[in-house]
């Protein structure tokens, strides 16, 4: 899919962005920079800088990366970009807070340097805050018949904290007023469609590249369950559910990949209670496509909460894992219940330990194979090369002057939003 993307600058804006090569945090980011430079685009990324990281320019896989750095950077209690996020460090620590006026400053002017020197033809925002916002504000300086098409990707941390901050409505309103808006959901779009009226909320889903490795195929009909789950190791990712789901079915093994600042309470925990769990460390690449194909399921419990609190929209790792042919088990969370409910590509559970685990016990050999059939089946849209068409739409769908007006999409994750634009 060249076409449409060939020959086009675009700088995207994220606060979060890898910060090595194996790094897996907002490895997503990466992923879909890389899908426009592979459909035709020239990609250029603005990012902070992280204390594990350098300012400065780099090249990798084809985008190019800038790193700026911000006020408090170098203050071990200021510094708020890496690892799990910025909203992660603001919770463990809140007086990182106050190193967020200084991001966005340094943010709004990185955004106007490349505006200046660079002229892209579209800017990609990844978070409304602070990426749409700094994005907003750069291009205020640029006449308007100057100003690239701006696209504003809203993930669920954002929205959710939009929702609850003073003013937020105002900020979500501002950003939406200076580009295309869209969320990854349909519903994530329903909670941002709240904050932002009158202004329109596309669907872009978020996708995964193709499976590098075949499906092993599920165990022998008297082995029991080899389980999985990937991402990032918080314990609000339901991790604790997890452990007593697995301690629940006799001869049952669990697999965690990943990292996280949980990890190591994780990795005492499993000791403590003899449970034949394995930590297996960060997973890329075509060690990610093994880890995944050599197990029967993959078990995604965080608690399920009112839609006004915050939850995980739709992660990665559960695309990921479908996208290889593995049947998912989860809890009604986020955009889970759209994905999956009357798929048969997995088990949508209540959050009651012993009952996941008697609902997985009594799947037979055959019911996980034709799962898993069925997984890889509603994942085949959600691809990035389909994302990056999405886009297109939505660039395609907006007035000269960029403000967004696609129409919202229907459907189960509206086919993978195939009705944008």
């Amino acid at each position: 899919m060249t076409g449409p993307w060939l020959g086009r600058r675009v700088m995207i804006v994220s606060s979060s962005y890898p910060f090595h090569r194996d790094d897996f945090h907002a490895l997503f980011v990466h992923d879909l920079a890389r899908g426009l430079v592979a459909a035709g685009a020239e990609v250029r990324v603005v990012t902070p800088a992280t204390p594990e990281g350098e300012t400065g320019i780099e090249e990798w896989q084809g985008v190019q990366v800038h790193r700026f750095g911000y006020p408090g950077l170098g203050l071990r209690p200021l510094q708020i970009t890496g690892g799990d996020g910025i909203w992660e460090r603001i919770k463990r620590a809140p007086t990182a807070v106050a190193a967020v006026p200084g991001l966005v400053v340094k943010m709004v002017l990185a955004v106007r340097g490349m505006l200046r020197a660079w002229k892209p033809d579209v800017v990609l925002t990844h978070w409304l805050v602070p990426g749409g916002l700094a994005a907003a504000l750069a291009v205020r300086g640029v006449p308007v018949e100057e100003r690239p098409r701006l696209i504003h990707l809203a993930h669920s941390s954002d929205v959710h904290l939009l929702a609850g901050l003073p003013g937020g409505g105002q900020v979500a309103r501002l950003v939406a007023r200076s580009g295309a808006l869209a969320a990854t959901s349909p519903f994530l779009a329903r909670k941002l469609r709240t904050l932002v009226a009158p202004h329109e909320v596309a669907e872009v889903p978020l996708g995964v590249f193709a499976a590098i490795a075949p499906a092993a195929g599920v165990g022998s009909a008297d082995e029991s369950p080899r389980l999985c789950t990937m991402g990032r190791l918080l314990w609000n990712k339901g991790l604790e559910r997890t452990l007593d789901v697995l301690e629940a079915i006799p001869g049952a093994t669990l697999a965690i990949a990943g990292a996280g600042r949980d990890a190591e309470c994780v990795a005492e925990e499993i000791a403590s209670r003899q449970l034949s769990a394995t930590l297996e460390g960060v997973v890329l690449g075509e060690a990610k496509s093994h880890f995944l194909v050599e197990h029967d399921a993959f078990v995604f419990l965080p608690d399920p909460v009112d839609e006004s609190a915050f939850q995980d929209n739709l992660p990665v790792g559960v695309l990921e894992a479908m996208a290889h042919g593995i049947p998912v088990i989860a809890t009604r969370v986020g955009a889970l219940p759209e994905l999956l409910d009357g798929t048969g590509a997995g088990l949508l559970v209540d959050p009651d330990p012993v009952k996941i685990a008697a609902e997985i016990s009594n799947l037979s050999r055959d019911a996980l194979a034709q799962m898993g059939q069925r997984a890889r089946e509603v994942a085949a849209p959600f691809t990035v090369e389909a994302c990056c068409s999405h886009l297109v739409a939505l660039i395609d769908a907006s007035d000269d002057k960029g403000v967004q007006c696609a129409p919202a999409s229907t459907g189960r994750l509206s086919e993978a939003s195939g009705q944008v634009g």
